[in-house]
């Protein structure tokens, strides 16, 4: 009996004191936009800028492969190769831009 009393008490006096609670700290927002449209645009903005790095980064590599072939045709053939397909991945990311440009000006009237 005397265990409950004291588990009671320990229980209620917290409540009795009134303490007074911190103020809510206000969040600021970390993205400059406040709707869906707008964020659906910084992540697509995100995604383009990353694949046409990483094109760039494969133009790169492909141009120090075909110069440092020393003669060798497959490291020669490697780097045209690259190369090739460096250029197809930067048309078809500036491609892909251009289409979502294109719909979005043409159905919200948002910029990218």
């Amino acid at each position: 009996m005397k265990y409950i009393i004291v588990m009671t008490l320990l229980l209620i006096i917290p409540i009795a004191v009134f303490a007074q609670s911190a103020p809510s700290p206000t969040i600021q927002n970390p993205i400059s936009c406040n709707d869906l449209l707008c964020v659906f645009l910084q992540v697509i903005r995100l995604f383009l800028g990353a694949l046409a790095a990483f094109a760039t980064f494969m133009f790169t590599y492909g141009g120090f492969l075909f110069l440092s072939s020393g003669g060798n045709e497959e490291r020669v053939k490697k780097g045209k190769d690259t190369l090739a397909w460096a250029a197809i991945g930067m048309v078809t990311v500036l491609g892909s831009w251009v289409v979502i440009r294109f719909i979005l000006e043409s159905t919200t009237g948002a910029l990218m």
